[in-house]
Parts: structure tokens; sequence; C-alpha cells
């Protein structure tokens, strides 16, 4: 599969710090090659985004996030911000998240490390519809209610201590 004719009709973000600690000598070469070949359909911030106005901005003006993270057993509140500017999310299947995004219907869940479900999923939510072909509908309000702080503050208030 010639993955440049998909990637190349998308803009992507790519955002955050990055431990080239955490790869082999090839990994760590194929890494640098993509960082010092130009990509105008990339942006690169390459630094920690700080929580707060500068990363809602960030998260705003994405279309759909890219979530998944590897062996991430947890939830994360990326999926609260996705959910407050309805914005799709692909995260890996089996786990926490995987499970909020399927009852919301508010992305995709892939294999981890997937390259072609990485692309059916970007392909398949810049349209709106699930791996199925179908049109997902989205509950982004009702993820983002049941996952505020008002619900959390409402919670923790019934524990009786």
């Amino acid at each position: 599969m010639c993955f440049d004719k998909y990637v190349n009709r998308y803009f992507f973000i790519i955002a955050g710090t990055l431990s080239l600690t955490d790869y082999n000598i090839e990994q760590t070469e194929v890494i640098d090659s993509f960082f010092k070949n130009s990509h105008s359909n990339c942006l690169f911030i390459l630094n920690k985004i700080e929580d707060g106005a500068g990363f809602n901005t960030l998260v705003e003006s994405c279309d759909i996030l890219f979530t998944a993270y590897e062996l991430f057993f947890h939830s994360s509140n990326i999926l609260t911000k996705a959910a407050l500017f309805n914005r799709f999310v692909i995260v890996n299947d089996g786990y926490l998240m995987a499970e909020r995004v399927k009852k919301f219907q508010t992305g995709i869940a892939i294999k981890q490390g997937n390259d072609v479900e990485i692309l059916n999923a970007i392909e398949s939510l810049s349209q709106g519809k699930g791996v199925d072909g179908n049109k997902l509908k989205p509950n982004f309000e009702g993820y983002f209610s049941e996952h505020s702080q008002k619900k959390l503050g409402n919670t923790l208030s019934e524990i009786n201590i």
C-alpha cells in the first residue's frame, strides 16, 4: 500500500516532547530523517505543551486527535477535551479509552501500531464514519457531561466519610 497518496491529503500537527532514548539506533535514524526532511503538510511543536489555553487551542484546531498511546490502560483528559470541542479520536483497542470511544461513538479504536488501521481510521473519521462505513452518531455532549469536573464534584460529594 502506498501511504503517501493517503497521508499527503491531510495536514498533521505533531506535538509534544520526544525522547529518543526510547528507540534503538535504526529507529532513531528514521525519526531524525523524518524531521530533517521538509513536510509541507506537517506542523511540528516538539516541546512540552502545558495544559491550559494553548493546549485547548491546539486540540480545537484539529479535526481528528490521534490518542492511541502505547500500552496505556487508563483514560486521558484528552477524551474530555476532544468531546468539549466535538473532535473525533483514534485510540488503541482493548483498553479503557476504547470502551469509552465505542460507547459514545466519538472515534475509532484500532489495533496498536497497525499503520493500515490508522490510515483507514483517518479516512473514515474525516467522513464522519466508523470502521464499518456507517455514519457515526457521536455523543460528545454526553461524554463531556459524564466526565466533567461538575460530575466529579457531584460524585465526590456523595461519598460519606
